[in-house]
């Protein structure tokens, strides 16, 4: 069965891709398992996304069951956090920039702006912001708190 994501349009790959993180000491990311919301058993992966606000919005743990929701519309990113987790928000994270050279469209993905690869991947560059709302704002995205 045709579920609604198998209608929406496949981002074209660019050159570079954007991974969000709190750990600013990354030489290269290695494939690793992770939870996925939808129970998907995938092998180890590295993910990125073509939109810097969309990792700098996964740059901090969170889980939707939390009360945080992640949504984009026509590229424009909306973080909304729970008042009672907004403090996670004020650490600092790193976006790191990612040659997409070894990356694919992950089709399990809902929204279609993660891509994945199952090599190592060494950054290009990485960004350094004082918080996740500097971050995600920094790169057209918005935060509320709910």
């Amino acid at each position: 069965m045709e579920s609604e994501r198998d209608f929406l349009p496949k981002l074209e790959k660019p050159d570079s891709l954007y991974h969000g993180t709190n750990d600013g000491g990354i030489e290269s990311f290695e494939p690793r398992k992770r939870y996925t919301p939808n129970g998907f058993d995938v092998p180890p992966r590295v993910y990125a996304t073509a939109n810097p606000a969309f990792a700098a919005a996964h740059s901090f743990p969170w889980m939707s069951s939390e009360g945080v929701d992640l949504s984009i519309d026509d590229g424009n990113v909306l973080l909304s956090v729970p008042e009672h987790i907004k403090h996670r928000l004020d650490q600092e994270v790193f976006i790191y920039k990612l040659s997409s050279d070894s990356f694919e469209n992950t089709s399990e993905e809902a929204t279609g702006e993660t891509f994945h690869s199952e090599e190592k991947v060494q950054p290009q560059e990485v960004i350094k912001f004082g918080s996740v709302t500097e971050a995600v704002e920094h790169f057209g995205g918005k935060v509320e708190i709910i």
